[in-house]
């Protein structure tokens, strides 16, 4: 888990590429694929030219299916766990997310990606049936 103040900079792409990219997913090992949500710093022609030239795999989630995301369960986890903490300041805020985020197992990552594939395959294959052709 990364806390970036805001208040110190504002992130555009060279600070995603700067901070992020060559910070953290670049030194990664092995084979993955590194997904995004579609904020301006994510998708800046800057940032994707970054990403093809130094050979990370992105992809990037569409905002208006956020059930198909399986982040959006991660973070609605991280949710319930930080509130059942009941923080009542800003630093006691900052360690339950951190205390949270350190709980989530990669099993529960593991099996929210799974329901998002099961729910694509189920999505995709009533789209064949009603004879649809488009992504819902």
């Amino acid at each position: 888990m990364l806390f970036i103040k805001k208040e110190k900079y504002a992130i555009n792409a060279q600070v995603y590429i700067r901070d992020i990219l060559q910070g953290y997913i670049e030194p990664l090992d092995g084979d993955y694929t590194f997904v995004q949500d579609g904020t301006t710093a994510h998708t800046a022609r800057q940032t994707m030219e970054y990403c093809r030239e130094n050979g990370i795999d992105v992809k990037t989630q569409s905002p208006k299916s956020p059930d198909l995301n399986p982040i959006e369960m991660i973070w609605a986890n991280l949710k319930r766990k930080v509130e059942k903490r009941r923080p009542d300041s800003k630093a006691r805020l900052i360690a339950a997310i951190q205390e949270s985020w350190d709980e989530i197992s990669f099993e529960e990552v593991q099996n929210s990606i799974l329901k998002v594939k099961n729910e694509r395959a189920s999505r995709s294959l009533k789209r064949k049936e009603n004879g649809v052709n488009k992504l819902i």
